[in-house]
């Protein structure tokens, strides 16, 4: 299995210019999820050290990234016990909590510490945890919503008090948008649905895209949701369906960049990278240390469009925090 850090630049230009991450270029350590730390420029990715089938020990790598020419690995932490597959971590740095979810046969544990607690660990399983949950779903700053998929218990956990509530939410593959909540599913009939919630869990809307197929993958749009499902595409809200059409090929895995541009792969695992950008959206320039310049897609400046600025922290998903609104003038 291959880690790789490239360039944007590189990929887009078709070339395979590559550093490995993890020091070699084959190693036998499968990514399942990835987190970052935008303050320490600490990259962690979450997975397992294969051994069989959808087995192995489930282990994480903190990677500082801060000079990208040449990341160092910072910690490697493995558990003791082989587990299935899929290993999740997210790092909260305004709380210095690490959340590392793992499951080991009927064992559902979602492990906990400060970084430096981490940083000090000798095995994943030296650390507290809380039973019965693995997945993480950020929702702020201060919450993650977690899962046992076996069982569908879920709850949120407060990560300053770092306690545990059972909720009854449906479908809580979460994606933060704007100010709300998004999740998919797909009901009885094979239909993909978009369910919408408040900050405070409420249910807003339950949207039926009309899509159907295997997979999909869910992007945020500002306050909407982007869903796509095979190679067809919707934008939905909680009142329903914005926009759809299809794409020339599948994109299955992927997400959207600060700037809206998405990269995504058909999941076949053959390293085809597809970049997915709109026939018409906006991009934000800072022209000078204090002024910022709103482009169309050929640079040209645009005048008073409302756009959001927010800090983006992530896991999987990214969470954007400490929005505010602001119209700036064409410099």
């Amino acid at each position: 299995f291959h880690v790789w850090l490239m360039k944007r630049s590189d990929v887009e230009q078709g070339r395979d210019t590559h550093i490995n991450l993890l020091g070699q270029e084959c190693t036998d350590f499968v990514v399942t999820g990835a987190s970052y730390d935008p303050i320490r420029k600490y990259l962690i990715l979450a997975g397992y050290h294969y051994t069989s089938g959808g087995s192995g020990y489930p282990a994480i790598y903190i990677i500082d990234v801060s000079d990208p020419t040449n990341p160092r690995i910072v910690k490697h932490l493995q558990h003791t016990q082989s587990g299935y597959a899929y290993t999740f971590a997210y790092y909260s740095n305004k709380h210095d909590k690490m959340l590392i979810g793992v499951r080991i046969g009927d064992m559902w544990r979602l492990y906990y510490g400060s970084l430096n607690d981490v940083l000090n660990a000798n095995n994943i399983d030296d650390l507290p945890y809380i039973d019965g949950y693995r997945n993480i779903y950020p929702v702020d700053a201060d919450r993650v919503i977690i899962e046992n998929e076996a069982t569908g218990d879920k709850a949120i956990l407060n990560l300053s008090t770092m306690e545990v509530t059972p909720i009854t939410i449906d479908h809580p593959k979460v994606l933060r948008l704007r100010t709300k909540l998004a999740a998919y599913y797909k009901d009885a009939d094979g239909y993909w649905h978009v369910k919408f919630y408040d900050l405070d869990l409420n249910e807003l809307g339950d949207v039926n895209t009309n899509l159907t197929g295997g997979e999909a993958l869910l992007l945020a749009v500002d306050d909407k949701a982007m869903i796509i499902v095979d190679n067809s595409w919707a934008i939905v809200d909680e009142t329903g369906v914005i926009a759809s059409g299809s794409l020339s090929a599948k994109c299955l895995r992927g997400d959207r960049t600060s700037d809206g541009i998405i990269y995504c792969t058909d999941g076949a695992g053959v390293g085809v990278i597809r970049k997915l950008v709109a026939d018409a959206y906006y991009k934000i320039v800072k022209t000078e240390p204090t002024k910022i310049q709103i482009q169309d897609q050929n640079g040209n400046p645009v005048a008073n469009k409302t756009v959001y600025v927010a800090e983006v922290t992530g896991s999987t998903r990214p969470i954007r925090t400490h929005q505010k609104t602001v119209t700036p003038v064409s410099y």
